[in-house]
């Protein structure tokens, strides 16, 4: 895993002296087969090195105590398939502090907090993290076009009586400084269809993924072919809260194929 992991806000990667040598040199204007061969090592080392020091793409995921290694699994397959550095933080207690409004998952609304933990700058990914596996290279929503947009969603279809979907907010590619509306004031307070159903963004205001990166999927299904962001969400209704792992009752080989890596790299 090339990622760049943060859990609870703590930053686990550090630079040595090399690595920093190697950046001072690179930025002087040196090349990369010159920085390689004062230090004895490979070019492609020297590469990686000089991406790694880039500033990570932040991504956020929700985080359910009920469901830890589902998240960690999560986490482990953004990290197995992103060409550039991520910083990958979960949204539990240590990153949301005394934040307490819960929903059907203690992360329903921690996800609007995500502009207000990135001090409205930059852009950042949310996506739910106990039911998906991130199949795709982020490094793509990491350089989407936003079009001076506060944020891009898959739209799902909306229910009868609705114009807009729930699901829409599972995954969201956000540019934070612009969906500064959403204060911790506001998360903790403004009505659920409010947050949920992103009545703070006109239509306009809101650009749309490749469905792709947020492929809804039920029991029994795999990932199709190609599928970036594969979520199981109509699962946990079906669950009770004593369900345990209830990932497991999606019956995907791919999620456990993934777990079971996971696991062997850890």
């Amino acid at each position: 895993m090339r990622s760049t992991i943060s859990v609870d806000g703590q930053r686990t990667d550090q630079m040595t002296s090399r690595d920093a040598a190697i950046i001072e040199a690179r930025a002087a204007g040196k090349t990369l087969r010159e920085i390689a061969a004062e230090h004895g090592i490979s070019a492609s080392t020297v590469r990686r090195v000089c991406l790694d020091a880039e500033k990570p793409f932040r991504v956020f995921l929700g985080w359910d105590d009920r469901q830890a290694e589902a998240c960690y699994v999560a986490m482990y397959s953004i990290g197995a398939n992103s060409t550039i550095p991520v910083e990958v933080t979960f949204l539990n207690d240590g990153a949301c502090g005394d934040f307490g409004r819960v929903g059907v998952t203690k992360f329903t609304y921690r996800r609007f907090l995500v502009p207000s933990l990135c001090g409205y700058q930059g852009r950042a990914l949310f996506a739910d993290g106990a039911d998906t596996l991130i199949l795709g290279d982020v490094a793509e929503l990491a350089s989407f076009d936003l079009g001076g947009r506060a944020l891009a969603r898959v739209k799902y279809p909306p229910p009868p009586g609705q114009d807009r979907s729930r699901g829409d907010t599972s995954v969201m590619l956000m540019d934070c400084a612009r969906c500064s509306v959403w204060t911790p004031e506001v998360v903790a307070t403004a009505s659920d269809d409010r947050l949920m159903r992103l009545r703070d963004f006109a239509d306009d205001e809101i650009a749309d993924l490749d469905p792709r990166w947020n492929a809804a999927l039920k029991v029994g299904e795999e990932p199709p072919l190609r599928t970036y962001i594969a979520h199981w969400g109509s699962i946990a209704p079906l669950c009770p809260p004593e369900a345990g792992d209830w990932i497991d009752f999606s019956r995907s080989k791919a999620w456990a194929g993934w777990r079971q890596r996971m696991r062997a790299g850890w």
